[in-house]
């Protein structure tokens, strides 16, 4: 691999302005910095990079086979702050390097395939350490942006030619690891104590699992009667279910209940 003619014709060095006026909005939420890495079923790295000085530092040292997509820290979580996990050796030598510029306080969303993965890397100033704490809170913006992003690449002849540029990664090990932080094992077992038969929408009201799954059907556009068969239950006990679900829940109508079941699935941290 020539990386010097790499480096030389990727679009994060000649669209590079094309990419500060798509990431423009993520200033309004003091992120400075946004990646996308994706990696195909051969095992193929692509992507592009708001820092073109990094990414030439990043491509010269083989600093793809040290990054956060080789590690296995994800298991099922969907996202990561750098900070809660600890990093060694060339990782660390990356992560050195990358706040030369300025820029720390990383959080990665993954999206995964059945053969592919992605990963949208976001990062702050130095000194705005409070990120680590506010990009959960940002997550549904966060997931908006990368839809946008996505859309804007596709939109763009040059920009989409990053993807076409393929490197092969062969290492079986990143330096991201968990120190003394809760394995997914654990969260397993202690999801697995938490056996209930009500979930609450606030302190006081809460649906039984029944009710909540015909309130889910029901949001998928499912009549009384397809739930009763969905459900192997009578059409006359789904609509007991609903005289109940309304009681509780202070409801007149379906479109009020779908009101509140919408508040409820976001007020969730999944």
């Amino acid at each position: 691999m020539n990386t010097a003619k790499l480096i030389k014709h990727h679009p994060t060095i000649t669209c590079q302005s094309d990419l500060v006026e798509i990431c423009k909005p993520l200033q309004k939420l003091n992120i400075v910095y946004f990646a996308h890495v994706h990696i195909d079923e051969q095992s193929n790295i692509s992507g592009i990079s708001l820092c073109p000085d990094f990414f030439k530092i990043y491509i010269n040292h083989g600093f793809h086979q040290y990054d956060l997509h080789m590690s296995n820290l994800f298991g099922k979580r969907s996202h990561i702050v750098w900070k809660t996990v600890g990093i060694k050796k060339q990782s660390k030598e990356m992560h050195n390097y990358f706040t030369r510029f300025d820029r720390d306080h990383t959080f990665s969303i993954i999206k995964t395939s059945s053969t592919t993965k992605n990963y949208y890397h976001f990062a702050a100033r130095i000194k705005h350490d409070f990120m680590n704490n506010k990009y959960l809170e940002l997550l549904e913006e966060l997931h908006c942006f990368i839809n946008y992003f996505t859309d804007q690449v596709q939109l763009n002849k040059k920009l989409r030619t990053a993807y076409d540029i393929k490197i092969p990664i062969n290492n079986n090990f990143g330096g991201f690891f968990f120190d003394g932080q809760i394995q997914d094992d654990n969260l397993i077992d202690f999801c697995s104590d938490l056996k209930t038969e009500r979930f609450y929408f606030d302190h006081l009201k809460y649906l039984t699992k029944r009710e909540l799954e015909c309130l889910y059907w029901t949001s998928k556009g499912k009549t009384a009667i397809e739930i009763s068969i969905i459900l192997n239950i009578t059409e006359r006990t789904i609509k007991e279910h609903f005289r109940n679900i309304k009681q509780k829940l202070n409801c007149r109508t379906l479109f009020q209940l779908g009101m509140k079941y919408g508040e409820w699935l976001r007020s969730l941290v999944l």
